[in-house]
Parts: C-alpha cells; sequence; structure tokens
C-alpha cells in the first residue's frame, strides 16, 4: 500500500504545502514532505487542533532519541493542521512500544556486532 496525502483542508494549502511549480509540477514544503511522510513514523495520519502537540512531541521524542535536530517547529505543525495521510492511528502507548522496542533491537544488534568483533 502507499501513503496516501491530502493538504486539502490545511488553511492556506497552497502556500503552506507548496513550493512553487517545476517541470514535474508543484512539489510539496520541505514541511509538508516531512510530516507527510513522518506520519508513518509516529502512527498519527492527521494533524488537528487537538493532537497537533502530540504530533510535534512525537517528532521530537524519536529526534531526540537519535540525537538529531528536529527539521520542524510546533509552528509549523500547527500551520499543517488538516493535513491528512493513510496512516493508522496509534496510541500513546502502542506507539511506544513499538518505538522503543524497535530501539533496543538496533542497540542489542550493535553490540552483539561490537561483541563478534572482540
Amino acid at each position: 500500500m502507499s501513503l496516501t496525502v491530502d493538504t486539502r483542508s490545511v488553511e492556506n494549502y497552497k502556500t503552506v504545502c507548496y513550493k512553487e511549480k517545476t517541470e514535474e509540477g508543484y512539489p510539496y514544503s520541505d514541511s509538508t514532505y516531512y510530516l507527510a511522510f513522518a506520519s508513518m513514523a509516529i502512527g498519527i495520519g492527521k494533524i488537528t487542533k487537538k493532537n497537533y502537540g502530540e504530533v510535534y512531541f512525537r517528532h521530537m521524542f524519536l529526534h531526540s532519541m537519535n540525537k538529531t535536530p528536529c527539521p520542524i517547529t510546533l509552528q509549523d505543525v500547527k500551520n499543517h493542521i488538516g493535513l491528512e495521510t493513510n496512516v493508522a492511528f496509534e496510541t500513546r502507548g502502542r506507539w511506544k512500544n513499538r518505538i522503543v522496542d524497535g530501539h533496543m533491537k538496533t542497540l542489542a544488534y550493535y553490540i552483539r556486532k561490537e561483541m563478534n568483533a572482540l
């Protein structure tokens, strides 16, 4: 299944969600592209007035775990209220378990690899 993205409910979506027209069409803005495709990682498919803080929290959590700067701000997320993808919603508990489990497996892999090299 491929990711579907709907920007039509974003206020001022033409200026918020898209760059200037190129030969290929109207490409997504950097923040729209990031929010749409990272929705799979955070387990939230629609940004709303009620959940935009949670959306930002999950992005910040992932970037703090990986010690990388987050490419979006809280204002970016708020500006994208109405952005929708076909990603299924995960409760915070289910999402946390999936993320922590994946991180633990990654760490275990690298530790085993390091031990084998000794």
